[in-house]
């Protein structure tokens, strides 16, 4: 039972992903990213682009702080700014 305590107590670390959603063919509609938080089990998302985002570069800056580059699909000159967002 101890060992249970134990293990129930350590606190697993966050993950995070960029995931591209596309639609059904024959729709012609340009597929997206979202970028996300979620918890090891894949639980507990949390969504942290905006629409038309595109996110870049993206990597942990320690161990709660999330840094990534966001450029804007409309503006094809490139990444418009940086952003970070802590888990």
């Amino acid at each position: 039972m101890l060992g249970a305590l134990l293990v129930g107590s350590v606190s697993l670390p966050n993950v995070a992903l960029v995931a591209r959603f596309y639609h059904p063919y024959p729709d012609k509609r340009i597929s997206y990213q979202r970028l996300y938080i979620v918890d090891w089990s894949g639980g507990h998302q949390r969504l942290l682009s905006l629409p038309g985002q595109v996110c870049e570069s993206v990597m942990w800056a320690g161990s709660s702080r999330l840094v990534y580059e966001v450029s804007d699909k409309k503006d094809p000159g490139g990444c418009r700014s940086g952003r970070s967002a802590s888990a």
